[in-house]
């Protein structure tokens, strides 16, 4: 994977928090040079914040990067706003974009599911759908430290057992989460 390369750090105080991500992608075994990565985009910090990441590694990994933003027409109009965000944010980093707008709350009644669980589940299978269909190997979500604990509260709350009580993995199959160590 080569050197650590120069960085230094901004007014931002971004370098830390990079340097967190880069060291949880390679304790975790989460990048490999070559990697085509399909990057879940919703504007909101944690996922802007991994798409800046992820593309100040592309040299580095020799990375091909994809974005994905699902839309699901909430928060009245607010969604169709962060999607245009989005669109914008990928255009300059020059991240081909996948993007679709479809009525959630609707999917979810339809579906007989909460609209948390359903959206997950819609977004998800959108991202394995299209990570399938180009070839991507890896699916990036924005899951970071904060989610870690509150899965593991929320496991707790809920009467899960010894098995039953992790956070959520660093890698699940194709699934990787560079925040995991980023609050």
């Amino acid at each position: 994977m080569g050197e650590k390369p120069d960085r230094t750090i901004d007014k931002r105080g971004s370098f830390r928090a990079e340097k967190t991500v880069l060291e949880a992608a390679r304790d975790f075994n989460m990048l490999e040079v070559g990697d085509s990565i399909l990057i879940s985009i919703s504007g909101g910090p944690d996922s802007t914040f991994l798409a800046h990441t992820l593309y100040g590694l592309k040299d580095e990994y020799n990375l091909t990067l994809y974005g994905f933003c699902l839309d699901h027409m909430t928060r009245s109009g607010r969604s169709t706003l962060d999607a245009a965000f989005v669109k914008k944010l990928c255009r300059k980093l020059d991240i081909r974009l996948f993007s679709e707008k479809i009525d959630a709350r609707k999917w979810c009644r339809a579906n007989k599911l909460s609209f948390q669980a359903g959206a997950r589940k819609l977004r998800m299978s959108r991202l394995e759908e299209i990570s399938r269909k180009y070839n991507i190997t890896k699916i990036a979500v924005g899951h970071n430290s904060d989610d870690n604990i509150e899965t593991f509260l929320m496991r707790l709350i809920r009467g899960a057992g010894a098995r039953g009580l992790s956070g959520i993995k660093p890698v699940s199959g194709n699934i990787i989460r560079p925040l995991i160590n980023t609050s």
